[in-house]
């Protein structure tokens, strides 16, 4: 993990700067108001998916039956990952995010993801454990009502 940090880090840092460019060059050629408004129709967007079929995916996948189970993740969960795109400001990543949820690639990416995503992986990603625990309550008495103290007036 550690030898791939500096890679994650300066594709990080390209990604800042080419949504930069992107950005001024889309302001430059339909002004900055357009190009704020289509940024924040994309978040928006991104939100109202990401609401819709993370939810859905975030209970099927990583629920301690169903990663026992060895389900992977399907269409909801590039979905999902289309959603964080598009909430993402950017065009880059909202054009990404946008390709992600045209109807056959979220099925296809799916099939294609599913054999490289190990179910241990998957059952490690959000551990739960119900406990229960016995309550036991004293009956309320005459002295719980009594509060001492001193009056300053």
């Amino acid at each position: 993990m550690r030898r791939w940090l500096p890679a994650v880090a300066l594709a990080g840092v390209l990604l800042v700067v080419l949504e930069l460019a992107v950005f001024v060059a889309v302001s430059l050629r339909w002004g900055l108001g357009w190009a704020l408004a289509g940024t924040v129709v994309t978040s928006l967007l991104g939100g109202w998916l990401l609401r819709r079929a993370g939810t859905r995916t975030w209970r099927a996948v990583f629920r301690p039956a169903a990663a026992s189970a060895g389900t992977r993740p399907g269409p909801d969960m590039v979905r999902m990952a289309a959603g964080v795109l598009l909430l993402a400001p950017g065009f880059v990543t909202d054009l990404v995010g946008l390709v992600l949820i045209v109807p056959p690639l979220p099925r296809l990416l799916s099939d294609v993801l599913r054999d490289r995503i190990p179910s241990s992986l998957l059952g490690q990603a959000a551990p739960s454990r119900t406990v229960r625990a016995k309550v036991r309550r004293r009956p309320p008495s005459p002295a719980d009502d009594i509060i001492e103290g001193d009056i300053v007036e």
